[in-house]
């Protein structure tokens, strides 16, 4: 009687048949587990810092403001879920000399002094308030965190408009 276990004819005598299933095995396996991950796009952030800013002292707030950024998007208003983010070259820019620079599109907003109100905010926390001149507009905003390098703001107002910007530099 012929056996009719199936054997490859070039297969070396001193690998078995068990030892060629158990490495098509695993070679299986790690091929589905590499190709079923997930790929993320997104860039991490340069600096990737978190700290809360409504509480700091003054100069610690300013010192984690300054630079370039970029408005990636507003939440809140009236609609405290809807998200805006048609802002798509929206910069602010906070300089060394205690200023705000904000263009969209090349085109300048605000060139103003801030000035700093320690007070209560809406919320009833004490902290700094930062005031500013949008044109002829006045602007009062609260430095909330910076998160995984997102810088975030709010107005100091009911029903406030949260701003969300990622670091340019």
């Amino acid at each position: 009687m012929k056996n009719s276990s199936f054997r490859p004819k070039n297969l070396p005598k001193h690998i078995s048949m068990k030892t060629v299933l158990k490495i098509l095995l695993l070679s299986g396996l790690i091929g589905i587990i590499a190709f079923s991950c997930r790929k993320d796009t997104i860039i991490k952030p340069q600096y990737n810092a978190n700290i809360t800013l409504y509480n700091k002292p003054l100069d610690v707030i300013r010192a984690n403001i300054l630079g370039k950024w970029k408005l990636e998007y507003e939440k809140g208003g009236i609609c405290s879920t809807c998200i805006n983010d048609h802002f798509k070259n929206y910069i602010w820019e906070f300089t060394s000399d205690n200023k705000i620079i904000q263009t969209y599109n090349d085109t300048l907003l605000a060139d103003s002094k801030i000035s700093w109100l320690k007070g209560k905010d809406v919320y009833g926390r004490l902290t700094y308030l930062m005031n500013f001149y949008q044109g002829i507009v006045p602007i009062d905003l609260i430095v909330n965190d910076i998160h995984d390098d997102t810088l975030v703001f709010s107005d100091n107002a009911a029903d406030a408009v949260s701003y969300y910007l990622l670091r340019l530099n």
